[in-house]
């Protein structure tokens, strides 16, 4: 299975915020799930990806913080993007979240 490589328009968002996105070379080295994973350990932010009846995909943003868990934001898809294009979004979403 290939990782499914971020957007240069998310890498330079998560450039901006902080993240790990690229090789010496410049090029774009982040998978989806990895800046998945950097934004759950690093920021507590949970991207929860679901189906619809209809078999669309949505998915909820949320921050864990020390007391609660507090929805941030939903993405949904009504037009059959694939779960990639759809968590594509969400990590931007994700990703403005982060003050900086």
């Amino acid at each position: 299975m290939k990782e499914e490589i971020i957007s240069f328009k998310t890498a330079e968002l998560a450039n901006k915020k902080g993240a790990p996105y690229s090789d010496l070379m410049g090029t774009i080295d982040l998978s989806q799930s990895n800046l998945q994973k950097w934004l759950r350990e690093k920021h507590d932010i949970h991207i929860l990806m679901n189906i619809t009846v209809k078999g669309n995909y949505s998915c909820n943003i949320y921050i864990q913080g020390s007391k609660e868990i507090v929805k941030k934001a939903d993405v949904r898809s009504d037009n059959k993007e694939s779960y990639e294009e759809v968590l594509e979004v969400a990590l931007q979403e994700a990703l403005k979240l982060i003050d900086r």
